[in-house]
């Protein structure tokens, strides 16, 4: 039979509640009292029952971490999971739990309603793969505590934290230009895809300020596949000019965008340079090693869990912040 806490009083000859005090480091117990509790519960071998003391403080200790999750998601969004494992790092040392759940843009609504209902957790996490405005509408009429990973790219009054990937296309840009390239085109993620819509934007700032037009004939929007970025580089090649330079908004699509140009006997960076945006999955297993502009994910996800640990802690506290900094790391693909 597991010892309880009546087994530490019992032991001790102290109240239960002078016990329980004891444990919890209240600074109402004299540090002598707290001492001779505490190795009396080691000396007994007890564990106290989580369960039982989240109910008593009306809290669960535990965090919901929602994004949208379809099949191959960790090979198309390796950086997702890499946020993951920093917010559970800061979690961890809290006490408390991440519970991953996977839903689509749709049913994250649903979601929210059934969150509502139950309560079987203390905040959401929720990811930029299922936002919408639906859903902010949702979360501030329903009050849930939370924190948004991504820049909404509309007007809201939720909490979320990014990186600022406008900056990520602004330093993407001035590399280039510092190297001479001025013809460039642009692969993209969706039409929707926020992360590619501010690096396109941060581009096309600079590009702008140089007097140079990065116009839609230069620009091409895909689903961030491998074969995507090979569609698209052929559809670049079929033009009657190679540019000089070519923006992919992402790993996949780069290493798609550089097989085709290998295939085509199309020298990279002699004839087409390439440049991308964070370092994995591809940029360094590939020849040549592709130059990145890199967030460190893990970083992100770190400030992602002390932001919702603060959510907690006060309830009535707005933020929106670019948190982590983008840096180039030039490689031999440029």
């Amino acid at each position: 039979m597991s010892i309880t806490i009546k087994d530490v009083a019992k032991e001790t000859g102290f109240s239960i509640a002078t016990v329980s005090k004891a444990l919890n480091n209240n600074p109402s117990i004299s540090n002598s009292t707290v001492e001779k509790i505490k190795k009396t519960a080691e000396k007994l071998n007890y564990k106290p029952n989580v369960r039982a003391k989240n109910f008593a403080s009306k809290t669960t200790k535990t965090i919901v971490f929602l994004a949208s999750l379809p099949k191959n998601a960790g090979f198309k969004n390796p950086h997702l999971f890499e946020i993951i494992q920093g917010t559970i790092s800061i979690l961890d040392e809290n006490g408390y739990s991440l519970v991953l759940k996977s839903r689509s843009k749709q049913d994250a609504l649903k979601f929210i309603d059934q969150f509502y209902e139950t309560q079987f957790a203390d905040a959401i996490i929720f990811h930029g793969s299922v936002m919408s405005k639906a859903l902010a509408k949702k979360i501030e009429k329903l009050n849930i505590l939370h924190t948004v990973i991504g820049n909404p790219g509309f007007i809201n009054k939720l909490c979320w934290i990014d990186t600022d990937n406008k900056l990520s296309g602004e330093l993407a840009a001035q590399h280039l230009l510092s190297k001479g390239y001025r013809d460039v085109y642009y692969i993209g993620g969706e039409k929707n895809d926020m992360t590619s819509n501010y690096r396109l934007e941060g581009l096309k700032t600079i590009f702008s300020h140089n007097g140079i037009v990065l116009d839609d004939q230069k620009i091409i929007y895909t689903s961030s596949t491998i074969s995507d970025g090979a569609w698209a580089t052929n559809r670049i090649i079929k033009q009657n000019k190679l540019p000089r330079a070519i923006v992919c908004a992402n790993n996949p699509i780069c290493l798609g965008c550089l097989q085709t140009l290998q295939n085509k006997k199309i020298r990279v960076p002699e004839d087409v340079a390439l440049i991308t945006f964070d370092t994995y999955p591809f940029s360094l297993t590939v020849k040549p090693q592709l130059t990145v502009v890199d967030i460190d994910m893990f970083a992100l996800g770190t400030e992602v869990g002390s932001f919702i640990l603060e959510k907690i802690k006060r309830p009535a506290t707005l933020f929106q912040a670019y948190k982590t900094i983008p840096e180039l790391k030039v490689r031999d693909s440029t």
